[in-house]
Formats: structure tokens, C-alpha cells, sequence
């Protein structure tokens, strides 16, 4: 699929926003205050602890930025590429789908949260942000969903090109 056709739904979304992850500054800042009064005292517990504590923040800061979702529907099909899952466009064509959706869900509830998850109602699901997906089922019996975060403009893309379960 040419993800840069004409006539596309096309957006990109992560799984959490950057200034979510900013409000984690001040803890760090502190962390590092901390740390250069252990250096200060020459305390190699306490410089141990509290750089193992930066460390961690720091892992789970870039851990929380790398996931992203980047979702194409188009005349050709549906693409898809969740980084760090996916490195290539995977797509399933208009021949490969038997219906499509917008619906509004809770994340939490229906798939235990965001990320890369599995709900028996949705499937596999690639949840960015929100509670709003693009539920597709397939010919084959698979079942994806996608978060959606501008879920009007998807919706009235489906709705034009009549690609909307009946």
C-alpha cells in the first residue's frame, strides 16, 4: 500500500504524550540534587541508590516515548506500523476486510490498558491514547482494532467510501 495516497485517513499517535512525561522532570531534578550532595559527602550508599533511581526514571522515560502508532486507511486498504512492534507498513487490503468501524471503548476495560493488548471482544489491539478505535474485522475471522484520536474525521472517511459494517 503507498502510504501516501490520496484520499486517506492517515494520523500518527504515542502512547503517551511528551508533556505527560516531563511532569516527571522535577522528581529527576531532585534525584540529581540529591545525588550531588551524596557525591559531596562521599557517601557510596546513598550515591549507589540515588543513581540507580535516576537510572530508572530515565529507562521508563524512554521506554514510555518509543511506542507509536502510525495508522493509514486509504482506497487501497488499512496500514499500519506500531513502533517498536512493527519496523515495516503491515497492511490488509479492502478485499481482506469484512468490516470496519469507529467505536468508542474503554481501554482499561477492554483491554487492560495501552500498549499492545488482546481483548476476545476487539482482538488484537494498538492503543495509543484515548478511548476511541478503528475496529476491524476480518474475512478471515482475525479481529484489530487501532487507536483513533481524531475519531470524526476517521468515521466520516469510512462513511464516504460506504466501508462501514452494516
Amino acid at each position: 500500500m503507498n502510504i501516501s495516497m490520496s484520499g486517506e485517513f492517515k494520523e500518527t499517535s504515542r502512547l503517551f504524550r511528551p508533556w505527560f512525561l516531563f511532569s516527571m522532570l522535577p522528581i529527576l531534578f531532585l534525584l540529581v540534587v540529591l545525588f550531588i550532595i551524596a557525591v559531596q559527602k562521599q557517601d557510596t550508599a546513598d550515591i549507589i541508590i540515588i543513581g540507580l533511581f535516576i537510572l530508572m526514571l530515565l529507562t521508563v522515560v524512554v521506554i514510555l516515548l518509543i511506542p507509536r502508532l502510525e495508522l493509514c486507511v486509504g482506497e487501497d486498504g488499512i496500514g499500519f506500523k506500531y513502533i517498536p512492534y512493527h519496523r515495516q507498513l503491515v497492511t490488509y487490503t479492502w478485499d481482506e476486510i469484512q468490516s470496519a468501524e469507529v467505536l468508542t471503548i474503554n481501554p482499561l476495560a477492554e483491554f487492560l490498558g495501552w500498549g499492545r493488548k488482546y481483548s476476545q471482544k476487539y482482538g488484537t489491539g494498538y492503543l495509543t491514547q484515548g478511548g476511541h478505535i478503528l475496529y476491524v474485522c476480518l474475512k478471515d475471522g482475525g479481529k484489530i482494532s487501532f487507536t483513533v484520536v481524531d475519531r470524526r474525521r476517521a468515521a466520516a472517511f469510512l462513511a464516504e467510501r460506504s466501508i462501514v459494517e452494516g
